[in-house]
């Protein structure tokens, strides 16, 4: 059949321009996407025009909750603007533990010999953590193209044959549904336009029997420990990546990404909601970070 302007199919089995592997299926439901191995030189002209970036911002809980005040283009921009420092500044204010924390995601996926989808990639830590793990093939998809650029960087000095980069809307990818064997995000959840809408797309494009592996902050516990961590969170951590990402606005929506996000327990139950099964929630550095797990059902209840 005949292919619209901006829509690109991938054909597994095929070499791209530059010689990755490629994504088997096409884009569905009039879902937009960029192939960034066939766009090596990031020419803004050559994104398709009804790309959507309204699937980032501040979370909101569904339809019902209040609008968001950080529009996503200003999200996606921030992340363009502090890219060159973006893994210093994870590095920092985890103290180190990001890189530990997303080796568990990428066990708790069980990658080896699946098809994988790890949204919100970023700058491809997670990405290639599953690509190490024996997957067939990796999709890292992110919706900022800086971010995704340096991805590349990354695995072009590494054995990263079988990963495939994609610009796309989280809450409207664009996959086939029951493509995935398992689908990753580390950090993005909080910044969701819409959380439930955006769990329900990961749902979709999950196999039957898939999991979805989920790394996010969450609201720390309550006694001094917690008081002391929303201090540092809210006033002390956004001055300082702002300092040394060189803008002094950079992760200024910080504490706002927080505020309203479910504890672990509640996004437990919106997993629930959006239709998976045996979801697990494993508290991580205090009690501030959750990695969520949960699985497809293998077939209709």
């Amino acid at each position: 059949g005949g292919q619209r302007e901006g829509f690109i199919p991938y054909l597994v089995g095929q070499k791209d321009l530059v010689g990755g592997p490629r994504l088997a299926g096409v884009v569905s439901r009039g879902r937009p996407a960029v192939d960034l191995d066939l766009h090596p030189t990031f020419i803004s002209a050559r994104l398709p025009r009804t790309l959507g970036l309204t699937g980032f911002g501040e979370v909101s809980m569904g339809q019902d909750a209040p609008t968001p005040t950080k529009q996503p283009q200003q999200v996606r921009r921030m992340f363009g603007r502090i890219v060159r420092r973006y893994d210093l500044l994870n590095g920092l204010m985890s103290l180190g533990m990001d890189t530990r924390w997303r080796r568990l995601a990428a066990t708790a996926a069980r990658p080896a010999g699946g098809l994988a989808l790890d949204l919100g990639a970023g700058t491809g830590d997670l990405t290639l953590e599953l690509a190490s793990r024996g997957a067939a093939q990796v999709v890292g998809a992110d919706f900022s193209p800086e971010m995704l650029a340096v991805a590349r960087t990354k695995a072009a000095s590494g054995a990263s044959a079988n990963v495939t980069w994609t610009l796309a809307d989280a809450l409207r990818l664009p996959f086939p549904e029951e493509t995935f064997d398992c689908v990753t995000n580390a950090f993005l959840l909080r910044n969701l336009a819409n959380l439930r809408e955006g769990l329900s797309e990961m749902a979709r494009v999950l196999k039957p029997g898939g999991r979805l592996v989920c790394l996010d902050m969450t609201q720390p516990p309550p006694g001094p420990f917690g008081a002391l961590y929303r201090l540092y969170f809210n006033r002390v951590m956004p001055p300082l990546a702002g300092m040394l990402s060189g803008d002094r606005h950079a992760y200024s929506y910080l504490p706002n990404s927080l505020h309203g996000f479910p504890d672990a327990p509640t996004l437990s139950g919106l997993i629930t909601d959006a239709g998976l099964v045996q979801v697990q929630a494993q508290r991580l550095a205090g009690g501030t970070v959750a990695l969520h797990t949960a699985l497809k059902p293998p077939f209709e209840a």
